[in-house]
């Protein structure tokens, strides 16, 4: 929504969960906003670096798609 509303689109979206039955809506606040242009300028920050950083184990990390990747 930020890269639309970058272009003067602004949208309001619906996130579903079916195996939950849950339905939220989402609109992209200032906090919100604020919060993802820091992720993006993080991102940018390990894109740019010359190593990645040393992975940090969290308990969500045995659950998470990219384990192999991060402890292999």
């Amino acid at each position: 929504d930020l890269k639309l509303k970058e272009r003067g689109i602004v949208a309001k979206g619906e996130l579903l969960i079916p195996k939950e039955r849950k339905k939220m809506d989402v609109e992209l606040d200032k906090d919100a906003e604020e919060k993802l242009k820091t992720a993006f300028l993080e991102i940018e920050s390990i894109v740019n670096s010359e190593k990645p950083p040393i992975p940090a184990k969290i308990p969500f990390c045995r659950k998470c798609a990219y384990f192999e990747f991060c402890w292999s």
